[in-house]
């Protein structure tokens, strides 16, 4: 049987497998949690470093058993004029912590006819960073 998980308890630090490392903080008696984002992956803009650093804000819903959250998150890119979005779900399968995530980035184009290329939807899975 799965290990019953208490949403205050996914606090803390996360790396996917691409390097870039999230920062979550859940408040206890809320389904909002917030956190930072630092992504080592993604376009270099010519004022921006390859390093991007930015706050997240989500929710989560943890109603039914075994209590394995699913959530979802949001960043803005303000250095770079895209936003992505996260939505997945926290499993401790035997003390191995993951999220397994699907994610959909949405980057500013200049006009209609270029808004094809402006959408790209991918998987990322955190793993915890040890304590």
């Amino acid at each position: 049987m799965a290990k019953v998980t208490k949403i205050t308890d996914l606090s803390g630090d996360w790396k996917n497998e691409l390097g870039s490392l999230m920062t979550l903080k859940f408040e206890p008696n809320s389904s909002a949690f917030s956190g930072t984002y630092r992504s080592y992956v993604g376009e270099v803009h010519p004022n921006v470093t390859k390093e991007l650093y930015e706050p997240l804000v989500g929710f989560y819903n943890n109603l039914k058993e075994p209590q394995m959250p699913t959530i979802a998150f949001c960043i803005s890119w303000g250095s770079v004029g895209s936003c992505t979005a996260f939505t997945g779900q926290y499993f401790n399968d035997n003390g191995k912590e993951v999220i397994k995530s699907t994610w959909i980035l949405r980057s500013s184009e200049p006009s209609l006819v270029d808004d094809w290329e402006g959408t790209r939807v991918g998987t990322n899975t955190f793993c915890r960073v040890a304590k």
